[in-house]
């Protein structure tokens, strides 16, 4: 997120830190993050917020992400 507004670079900064955190087997916390939105019921839903660094168990099939940085002026950040 601190590199949203360099448009091609934040998509080339978001590849990066998805490999690292694949290699390191950890999912960074999304910074400035406080609260989440009160309207957006995420305790039914299978999405949520990572607040602090979560560490990814060892186990037998890899694991497999997916990677979108198609926004522009920040949009993706």
């Amino acid at each position: 997120t601190n590199v949203g507004h360099l448009d091609t670079a934040a998509g080339l900064i978001g590849c990066i830190k998805l490999v690292l955190s694949l290699y390191h087997r950890q999912i960074p916390a999304s910074i400035n993050f406080t609260k989440i939105n009160e309207e957006i019921d995420i305790d039914n839903s299978p999405f949520y917020v990572v607040s602090d660094l979560q560490e990814l168990e060892k186990r037998e099939t890899p694991y497999r992400a997916a990677l979108s940085s198609l926004g522009i002026g920040g949009t993706n950040a």
